[in-house]
């Protein structure tokens, strides 16, 4: 007997527009963060809390074009609001670092932990937009119980 995530799930053939509008989606977050960053002139940590608009804005624009939603969509988003909201946490900790003596100590911590989630997220990011090109399931990691509920995934699930 098996359980729902050792299925593995048919997804019909897709269009190169549904394909491309999938990978769009899946590398949004990574292009806004750096257009933001660009545009502010600085990392500021604010701005990992803004990465989760990127999937919104591509699947708000996709509906408006009738072209449905991307695919994998809600773990995207599980997956982007727990990575920004780290990196978000980190940042804030390295600049309060400067200004308040009892977290100067955190600092090593919070830049060591900040420079492996963004390499993390860079990396998940890109593979996961070349899965959504390919059509492959995405597996996002880093989607805790508490933000999988938020987005709306069930308990055991398998995009």
């Amino acid at each position: 007997m098996s359980t729902p995530v050792d299925q593995v799930s048919q997804h019909a053939p897709q269009t190169d527009a549904a394909r491309a509008w999938n990978v769009v989606a899946h590398i949004s977050p990574l292009l806004l963060g750096l257009n933001i960053a660009v545009i502010a002139g600085k990392a500021y940590g604010w701005i990992g809390l803004l990465l989760p608009l990127g999937p919104l804005l591509v699947a708000g624009a996709m509906r408006i074009t009738g072209n449905g939603t991307p695919r994998g969509l809600r773990s995207l988003l599980g997956f982007t609001i727990v990575s920004g909201g780290v990196m978000a946490l980190c940042l804030l900790a390295i600049q309060l670092g400067h200004r308040w003596a009892l977290l100067a100590y955190a600092f090593p911590l919070a830049l060591l932990l900040f420079t492996l989630m963004i390499i993390n997220f860079v990396l998940v990011t890109v593979s996961r937009s070349i899965r959504a090109w390919k059509g492959q399931q995405f597996d996002y990691p880093w989607v805790f119980s508490p933000i999988a509920r938020l987005v709306g995934l069930p308990p055991i699930w398998e995009e």
